[in-house]
C-alpha cells in the first residue's frame, strides 16, 4: 500500500483518502473470523461461486450489494454496458474460467436502468436527432414493432453471446460445464 503522505492532489484526493479511512474503520469493526474470510485466510478450498455475473462497471450497481449476496457466491466480470463482444479476450477468459474451472451453473448478463454506456451506444447507432435528419432526410427511427418481436438493438447486443454459444471453438468448454439442476 502506498503512503497517503506522498499524495497532494487537493480536493480530488478526498475520495482516495477516504478508501483508506473506511478500510481502517471496517477492519476495526469486523471480527477476527470475518476478517479471515475477507482476507482469504479461510478459503484454502478456493472459490466456489455458482453464478457468473456479467455486469456494468457503473459504481452504483455492485452485484453483491444489489442482489444481497454473500462474498464468494458470484464470480464477476464488469465492463461498460455489460458487453460481451467477439474478440474480447478478457471476457472470453472470464467465461472459460467460470465454466471450466469454477463450474458455475448460471450465467447472468445483468443490465440496469439509466445505463450511460447503453445510452451512448444506442445514440451512436441510432442518431435520431435533427442534425442527422439534415444530413440524411430519409433517416427515421421506427419504434412501431410487434410486442412479440425483440427490439433490433437488443438482438444486435445479444448476437455476440449467441455466436459464442454456437461457435465450435467453445464446444469443449460446453462439455465441461456442469449439468443444470
Amino acid at each position: 500500500m502506498c503512503s497517503l503522505d506522498n499524495h497532494d492532489h487537493g480536493a480530488s484526493d478526498a475520495a482516495y483518502k477516504q478508501l483508506f479511512v473506511r478500510n481502517h474503520q471496517w477492519r476495526t469493526a469486523t471480527s477476527a473470523s470475518q476478517r479471515d474470510f475477507y482476507e482469504f485466510r479461510d478459503t484454502s478450498g478456493g472459490q466456489k461461486p455458482s453464478i457468473l455475473w456479467i455486469g456494468c462497471s457503473d459504481s452504483r450497481v455492485p452485484d453483491n450489494v444489489i442482489t444481497g449476496s454473500s462474498l464468494g457466491t458470484i464470480f464477476t466480470h464488469r465492463n461498460i454496458a455489460n458487453q460481451f463482444l467477439e474478440g474480447d479476450n478478457n471476457a472470453a477468459a472470464v467465461l472459460e474460467f467460470a465454466v471450466t474451472r469454477l463450474r458455475v451453473q448460471h450465467i447472468v448478463v445483468a443490465g440496469h436502468t439509466y445505463c450511460g454506456g447503453v445510452e451512448t451506444s444506442y445514440n451512436l447507432a441510432y442518431p435520431a436527432n435533427r442534425a442527422s435528419r439534415e444530413v440524411n432526410p430519409d433517416f427515421e427511427v421506427n419504434d412501431e414493432r410487434n410486442a412479440d418481436e425483440p427490439m433490433p438493438q437488443v438482438v444486435a447486443w445479444l448476437q455476440p453471446l449467441v455466436s459464442v454459444a454456437l461457435d465450435p471453438m467453445w464446444q469443449p468448454m460446453a462439455a465441461a460445464a456442469p449439468e443444470p439442476n
